[in-house]
């Protein structure tokens, strides 16, 4: 369906004698294909991975010269892959830089043609409450290494300004507080080391449970002299949270403006509006969102 005779995927690019071997192929998902080689220069020859990927129709999606899977020193052969389902591939190869028999390494690849550092030896994403967690550990880590953490909501990924990460060890955690409910959101994780910057990962969609309007049962109850209120919201809205006694008057406001949608808690120390301790009883408290209203009630014992 292409051009007479085929298609070049890679040429040599000087007169410098070289070699183009063992090619290997694997489908791309999205019609196209991707292929990874040796490339072998230098008497001896010492072999380099590359990688190119190509479209339905013909066009070399990546850099002309391909994709440097593995540059490393000495020798890399015989490299097998697999799609990864996302429009890159996972590429293994026998590796000569450790000694003369070999170590078996491999590479992701994305469907951008970046690769995927391979000094990340584990990585996780979960929804926590109201944030989104993301942990992951590295084999080692230069001194001036810098991560960039990117995040997607179904179009491009955006940097994320001045990220706060914890950091134990080789393990980093990154706490996403600014996501919302109900939104699907993949995170990407790049690391930056001597001025050059590449994907570490690329995480899986993860997204917070839509939350429904909720006001719970407070805790502890009965209680003295401290409790604590929690709710749910939906969506952003108005919210006003008051203390009621038996006959119905208002106690003490806890909370009366604008909130953001997900989980919430305030405490009520037993206090009036003056701040005078109030005596033991059943009291009410009663969650004003937007058009809606929730009640429950609560016993103060001293």
């Amino acid at each position: 369906l292409w051009t007479p005779n085929g298609i070049p995927i890679r040429q040599n690019p000087s007169s410098v004698a070289t070699s183009w071997t063992i090619p290997n192929l694997v489908s791309d998902g999205a019609g196209g294909a991707i292929i990874a080689w040796e490339w072998g220069w230098g008497t001896p020859s010492y072999f380099d991975i590359f990688a190119q990927r190509v479209d339905p129709d013909g066009n070399l999606l990546w850099p002309d010269t391909g994709v440097v899977v593995c540059g490393a020193i000495d020798g890399q052969y015989y490299p097998q892959m697999i799609p990864n389902g996302e429009g890159g591939a996972i590429i293994t190869w026998r590796d000569m830089r450790q000694d003369t028999i070999g170590a078996v390494y491999a590479m992701r690849v994305t469907g951008n043609g970046e690769t995927v550092a391979t000094l990340l030896q584990s990585f996780a994403t979960r929804a926590r409450g109201s944030q989104i967690v993301i942990v992951w550990r590295l084999a080692e880590i230069d001194p001036d290494a810098r991560f960039i953490v990117l995040r997607s909501s179904g179009g491009g990924y955006e940097e994320l300004t001045d990220p706060v990460l914890q950091r134990d060890g080789l393990s980093f955690t990154f706490s996403d507080e600014t996501c919302r409910p109900g939104v699907t959101y993949r995170y990407r994780i790049d690391i930056e080391t001597g001025g050059e910057r590449r994907v570490l990962f690329e995480s899986e969609t993860v997204s917070l449970p839509s939350f429904e309007l909720a006001l719970m049962q407070n805790y502890p109850n009965p209680f003295n002299p401290v409790t604590t209120i929690r709710f749910d919201l939906p969506e952003n809205t108005r919210v006003r949270l008051a203390i009621y006694d038996c006959a119905g008057r208002e106690i003490v406001p806890l909370l009366d403006g604008e909130c953001e949608a997900g989980a919430h808690e305030v405490s009520w120390d037993g206090r009036d509006a003056r701040g005078a301790a109030v005596g033991t009883g059943i009291y009410f408290y009663r969650l004003m969102a937007g058009k809606q209203a929730l009640t429950k009630k609560m016993v103060l014992l001293k």
